[in-house]
């Protein structure tokens, strides 16, 4: 499944530890704070050639510490650097952002929210 095959590829190139930095699959817990969240977000019409690619997307989230955007701005970095162009170390035929830098918000306890989403094309 996408979720997890880009778990287990973001954990092999050390974005996410697990002590330091956590990695949720669908999921965004209120604690810990230093979070990536990868969630399934749709996708696009099914391939019209034969149908034999699917196109799903994802959409990656890095949660920071209270106030601490720059440290959450390298993490989503190093997120964005490890997925987009991935494709040939995770199978797929494509993987690439949508964006080249981040939506940012914050959460009712100050902490920075970085967002980009994905499109996947995955062969048969």
């Amino acid at each position: 499944m996408l979720l997890d095959d880009l778990y287990t590829y973001l954990s092999g190139q050390g974005v996410f530890d697990g002590s330091t930095w956590y990695c949720y699959k669908g999921y965004l817990p209120s604690s810990p704070d230093r979070v990536i969240q990868l969630a399934e977000s749709g996708g696009l019409s099914i391939d019209t050639h034969g149908g034999e690619n699917t196109l799903p997307t994802f959409q990656a989230l890095v949660r920071g510490q209270r106030l601490k955007y720059e440290a959450a701005r390298t993490k989503w970095q190093a997120v964005f650097n490890a997925l987009n162009g991935s494709e040939s170390a995770l199978g797929y035929a494509m993987v690439w952002a949508e964006a080249s830098a981040p939506n940012v918000f914050y959460d009712e306890n100050e902490r920075p929210i970085l967002t980009v989403s994905f499109r996947v094309i995955k062969g048969a």
